[in-house]
């Protein structure tokens, strides 16, 4: 990550930080990212393969826990960054030749389990706020 844009070679750039990163994901043929559950839930519905480099000091190792799901279900590596790079040029080349290769492009799942997590999640939220909108409005709540 980089505090500013910066060009490394003709088609790989650092980038800072950023909120939207649609306009990113419509431009990338692979990714390298970490595992948090939002990031990789749009990866998997974007079908972009990827390297998957979880932040092992994230709580409960949750991030590892989101790649391992994540990769047995889409076009996907896991490197972990205490390995050296020559391990991470050998990921980053098995992601490049799934990309490559047009009969695992036209299979990659465009919704997995990542998504219906995220659906259940927002479909009980909706709902809490549904019914707290309902009952803050001057109704009775009767158990």
């Amino acid at each position: 990550m980089s505090d500013k844009p910066e060009k490394i070679q003709n088609n790989v750039f650092l980038l800072p930080h950023v909120w939207d990163a649609s306009l990113l994901y419509s431009l990338a043929d692979i990714a390298v990212a970490r595992g948090g559950a939002s990031t990789l839930a749009e990866l998997g519905s974007l079908g972009i393969p990827s390297v998957v480099v979880p932040w092992r000091e994230a709580s409960d190792d949750h991030q590892f826990s989101n790649a391992s799901i994540f990769t047995a279900e889409n076009a996907a590596v896991i490197w972990d960054e205490k390995r050296n790079l020559t391990d991470f040029e050998n990921k980053l080349a098995k992601v490049y030749k799934i990309y490559q290769d047009p009969s695992v492009k036209n299979n990659i799942r465009l919704y997995n389990s990542a998504n219906r997590t995220c659906e259940s999640f927002w479909l009980a939220l909706s709902l809490k706020i549904e019914r707290s909108a309902f009952f803050g409005s001057g109704q009775e709540h009767k158990s």
